[in-house]
């Protein structure tokens, strides 16, 4: 009897669109959600640690995070949304790569954080993709 096909979520939809437009911008294929272990890079030095990444471009040239947050009110953002987006670019800085880019899905989202944190997170490029098109 074949297996059933499993199910493809919003978010696993919102992360392969963002692919699709990289890919289209830049030129570089990107690897899909599975396996894992190809998103997965060294965040340290002696390359003991590893963070997956949900943006590998099969070069490795490229990483980058996508965030689907929202503001749901001024204390969720101070106290839990922005420092959520901050650690994943923390993670960022510290992974080895040409270009580094955080892509968030929400525009009310993005313009705050980009306003609020830009010049704290560079070199990462702070980008917005509309996905509900």
């Amino acid at each position: 009897m074949p297996k059933p096909k499993r199910k493809v979520g919003r978010t696993a939809l919102i992360k392969n669109l963002v692919r699709q437009k990289l890919k289209a911008q830049y030129g570089k294929s990107f690897f899909p959600n599975r396996p894992v272990k190809n998103r997965r890079l060294p965040i340290d030095p002696n390359g003991k640690i590893l963070h997956t990444f949900y943006l590998v471009s099969e070069d490795k040239e490229i990483v980058g995070e996508i965030k689907s947050v929202s503001i749901t009110t001024e204390q969720a953002y101070n106290t839990t949304r922005a420092k959520r987006v901050l650690v994943d670019c923390y993670f960022l800085d510290k992974v080895k790569a040409k270009k580094k880019i955080l892509v968030l899905t929400n525009k009310e989202f993005y313009d705050r954080f980009k306003s609020d944190f830009e010049t704290v997170v560079k070199p990462i490029e702070i980008m917005y993709f509309n996905v509900e098109k």
